[in-house]
């Protein structure tokens, strides 16, 4: 039980998380450029990270992760706050915290100052 519980943290952990740092900086750099490649970049980017928080809330949902296990994505997601791509990343995060709630009371009661 406890190996499948690492297995699972090393999705979002090490380097994982290096890479979704690296393409959260090339989404806000990339605004207005139009290229071929660039957009087919963009997209790939844009699921990676689509993938990666999916699993961070669920592991902070289903696994019951503690604020000193994901303190490091935490505050790389909040550190830059005149970011408009990191406050689409913040409200996609709820978006999928209320996927996940069985219920809008559950939703509503779950505890995110913890984190």
């Amino acid at each position: 039980m406890k190996n499948q519980l690492e297995n699972k943290k090393g999705i979002i952990f090490n380097e994982s998380f290096e890479i979704f740092k690296i393409f959260i900086e090339n989404l806000s750099n990339m605004k207005n450029i139009n290229n071929k490649n660039l957009n087919l970049s963009k997209l790939y980017s844009n699921d990676y990270v689509k993938i990666f928080l999916r699993y961070l809330v669920t592991l902070i949902k289903i696994e019951k992760l503690n604020a000193k296990d994901i303190k490091e994505i935490i505050e790389f997601i909040t550190s830059d706050n005149q970011s408009r791509f990191r406050n689409v990343i913040k409200i996609y995060i709820f978006k999928l915290c209320n996927n996940l709630m069985n219920s809008f009371e559950e939703f509503k009661n779950f505890k995110f100052e913890k984190f």
